[in-house]
C-alpha cells in the first residue's frame, strides 16, 4: 500500500501543492502568453514574449548540432547553391531568413540562414494582433522542479512551455506530470529557450492534435510524446535524439524529419494513416518495432541507398514482413508533401467505399455488396484504382472469386485474411502483396496471373494451394514467412539475397534447390520443405534450423556446406561444424 501511493498518489499531491503556490503568483508575468482573463482592465494587452536561449535576439544565425560521428554523409556535395525563401514566424512556430537551396540537387538546406524563434501570442482588447485568437483564460501554471523552464495550461486547451534549459525527466509512472490535466490539453507549444525534453514529459496527454517545438530543443526523451490525436507537427531544424515511442499512432499524412536529427528510437512516428516518410541523410540510427509501419505507402530517403542500409529501419522494411506494401526512394530531396498521401475518405461508387489520394488515384477501402463473384473497377469515381486496403474482405465469407483492374498495383496487410476467395485473377504485369493478404484462406487454390510480384510480405500466401507465385526479378529478399505453408513450385531462388526466417517453411518446393547466389538464410527458413538436395555453395549465413526437418539432406546431398563462412551447427539435421585451420582435417558428425 506504501509503495502505491508513492507512486501513483504523491506525485499528485505534489503537484497540486504546486499548482496552489502557483495560483497565488498569477499575476506574475510570465515569459510566454496572456495572464489571465480574471483580471480585468481596461488598458491595452501588454504583449509578451517568449525567452531566448543564450540571450539570442530575436534572428539568429542557426548553427549545426555537435556531431561526434562528423558530417552527415549525402550523395550531393551541395557546393553550388542559391538562397532560398525565407520563412516567416508565427506566434508558435519557428521561423528562419536567407535560408539556403541547393542548384544541383534541389534540397533545401536546414543549418543555413538565420532561425527566427516563435513570438508568441501579443493581445489587445483580448484578441491576438497576428491570428486573432481571443485571449483565453489561464488555468493553471507551474515551474518544473529545479529548472528555469516554467508551463502555462489556459483554458482553450493551449499548453505552453517557455523559459531556458531542460525539461528534467519524469518517471514512468501510469500517471504522468500532466495527468491531472490529461482532457484539457489540446494543444502543447514549446517556446525558444527550452533545450531539452526529458522521458515521459507530456506522456497521457491523449487529447492533443497540435505540437510545436521549438529549434532550440536538441533532444527529445523516450514516450515525451504519446501522440494518439496528432494531426499536426511543428518540427524545425534543431532536435538531435528523438527518444523511443514518441508521436505513435499519429493521424498525420506525412511526416518529414529535419536534417539535424541523428538518431529515433523505435516506435516513434508509427501511424494509423497511409503516410509518407522522409528521412534525411543526417540520421545514423533509426530504429523500428514490429508492424510500426504496417500502412506506410512510401519512405524516401535524403540519403543514397548505401547510406540507408546501414539503419535498422531500411532492414525493418526490407526484411520484416509487413512493409512489401512499402515503396522506397533514395536520393529524394522534395517535400514528403510531394509525394502521394490520403486526402480524402469515405466516397462510395456502386458496392465499393474509396479513398482518394493527392496523386488522384483511389483506394479501395471497403466492399458492401454480396456478390459471390467480385469484379473491382479500373475506376471508382473518375479516380484509376490503385490498391485494395488493409482487411478490406477480412473474414468475407460470401466471396468466391475477384478480380483485380490493370490499374491496380498493391493489395495491403491482411485485405482477404480468412475469406473464402477462391480464384484470384490479375489484369495487370506488376503486384505488391502485403503481409497476411491472403492468409488462412484455405479455399484459394487459383491464380490467374501473367506477371510478376514485386514484393510478397509475411504470410501473404500462408496456407494456400496457388501454385503460380512468380517473384519478380528484382525482388531480391523473400521476407519472414512470405511463402509458409504454400506452393512455391514456380521460384527461382536463385534470385535472392537473403531469405529472411522461416521464408519457405513447410511450403512446396522443388526436391532439388540451387542456393549458391544466396548470402543469408534465415531461422527455419526451409523447415521441413521436403528438400533431397540443395547448393549452398558460398552463402556467407546460414541460421539455426534453416533446414531441419529434411531428413534426406545429409553431408553427401548439400553441397559446398565448406564454403560457407558462417554456419549454425544446428541448420540441418544432421550436425555440421565449419572446418576451422586446427580442425581442418576433422571429418563432420553425422
Amino acid at each position: 500500500m506504501l509503495q502505491t501511493f508513492i507512486r501513483r498518489v504523491l506525485p499528485i499531491l505534489i503537484l497540486t501543492a504546486l499548482l496552489t503556490v502557483c495560483a497565488s503568483c498569477r499575476n506574475t508575468v510570465l515569459p510566454v502568453s496572456p495572464s489571465s482573463e480574471t483580471e480585468k482592465s481596461t488598458e491595452t494587452d501588454t504583449p509578451t514574449t517568449p525567452a531566448t536561449t543564450d540571450d539570442r535576439p530575436t534572428g539568429h544565425t542557426e548553427t549545426p548540432p555537435d556531431d561526434p560521428d562528423g558530417s552527415a554523409v549525402n550523395w550531393c556535395a551541395h557546393e553550388n547553391v542559391s538562397a532560398a525563401s525565407d520563412k516567416k514566424a508565427t506566434c508558435t512556430t519557428d521561423g528562419y531568413k536567407n535560408r539556403k537551396k541547393c542548384r544541383d540537387c534541389g534540397a533545401e538546406l536546414d543549418d543555413t540562414g538565420t532561425a527566427i524563434p516563435a513570438y508568441g501570442h501579443e493581445y489587445k482588447n483580448l484578441k491576438c494582433i497576428h491570428c486573432g485568437k481571443n485571449k483565453p483564460s489561464l488555468a493553471a501554471s507551474g515551474q518544473f522542479e529545479n529548472t528555469g523552464v516554467l508551463w502555462q495550461l489556459f483554458d482553450d486547451g493551449e499548453l505552453a512551455v517557455s523559459g531556458n534549459g531542460a525539461i528534467p525527466s519524469f518517471p514512468e509512472f501510469e500517471n504522468g506530470y500532466f495527468f491531472p490535466f490529461n482532457k484539457a490539453v489540446k494543444s502543447i507549444v514549446v517556446y525558444s529557450g527550452v533545450t531539452v525534453i526529458g522521458d515521459n514529459v507530456f506522456r497521457g496527454l491523449k487529447d492533443v492534435t497540435t505540437v510545436s517545438i521549438a529549434a532550440s530543443v536538441r533532444k527529445i526523451g523516450d514516450h515525451a510524446f504519446d501522440g494518439w490525436s496528432l494531426k499536426t507537427l511543428e518540427l524545425p531544424y534543431g532536435p538531435v535524439e528523438i527518444g523511443r515511442d514518441n508521436f505513435m499512432d499519429n493521424e498525420m499524412f506525412f511526416i518529414e524529419l529535419p536534417s539535424s536529427v541523428r538518431s529515433v528510437g523505435a516506435g516513434s512516428f508509427s501511424s494509423k494513416q497511409l503516410v509518407t516518410l522522409r528521412i534525411p541523410a543526417s540520421v545514423r540510427t533509426y530504429d523500428a518495432y514490429e508492424n510500426q509501419y504496417s500502412n506506410l505507402r512510401t519512405v524516401a530517403f535524403m540519403g543514397d541507398e548505401a547510406s540507408a542500409k546501414k539503419l535498422a529501419l531500411y532492414d525493418h522494411l526490407t526484411r520484416d514482413g509487413e512493409c512489401a506494401t512499402v515503396f522506397l526512394r533514395f536520393k529524394y530531396t522534395g517535400k514528403a508533401s510531394a509525394l502521394p498521401y490520403c486526402s480524402k475518405r469515405g466516397r462510395t461508387d456502386g458496392d465499393f467505399t474509396y479513398a482518394v489520394f493527392t496523386d488522384d488515384t483511389a483506394l479501395v477501402t471497403a466492399y458492401k455488396g454480396a456478390s459471390a463473384n467480385v469484379e473491382i473497377p479500373e475506376k471508382l469515381g473518375s479516380y484509376p484504382v490503385f490498391g485494395i486496403e488493409h482487411e478490406c474482405f477480412k473474414n468475407n465469407k460470401t466471396i468466391r472469386s475477384v478480380t483485380l483492374p490493370s490499374t491496380l498495383n498493391v493489395i495491403y496487410y491482411k485485405a482477404f485474411v480468412d475469406s473464402s476467395v477462391e480464384e484470384l485473377t490479375v489484369k495487370g504485369d506488376k503486384l505488391r502483396v502485403g503481409a497476411n493478404a491472403f492468409s488462412g484462406c484455405s479455399s484459394l487454390r487459383t491464380l490467374n496471373f501473367g506477371g510478376t510480384f514485386l514484393d510478397i510480405g509475411a504470410g501473404a500466401f500462408s496456407g494456400t494451394y496457388v501454385d503460380n507465385i512468380r517473384p519478380d526479378p528484382e525482388m531480391k529478399i523473400a521476407r519472414i514467412s512470405a511463402f509458409a505453408n504454400a506452393h512455391a513450385d514456380k521460384v527461382d531462388f536463385s534470385q535472392f539475397e537473403i531469405i529472411c526466417d522461416s521464408a519457405f517453411a513447410r511450403s512446396t518446393v522443388p526436391e532439388s534447390i540451387d542456393l549458391s547466389g544466396v548470402s543469408e538464410i534465415g531461422f527455419g527458413a526451409f523447415y521441413s520443405a521436403g528438400l533431397r538436395s540443395v547448393n549452398v555453395t558460398n552463402v556467407k549465413k546460414i541460421e539455426r534450423s534453416a533446414f531441419k526437418s529434411n531428413s534426406y539432406l545429409t553431408t553427401e546431398t548439400v553441397t559446398g556446406l565448406d564454403t560457407v563462412k558462417e554456419l549454425d551447427e544446428h541448420a540441418f539435421d544432421f550436425r555440421y561444424v565449419i572446418p576451422s585451420s586446427e580442425t581442418a582435417d576433422a571429418s563432420p558428425e553425422e
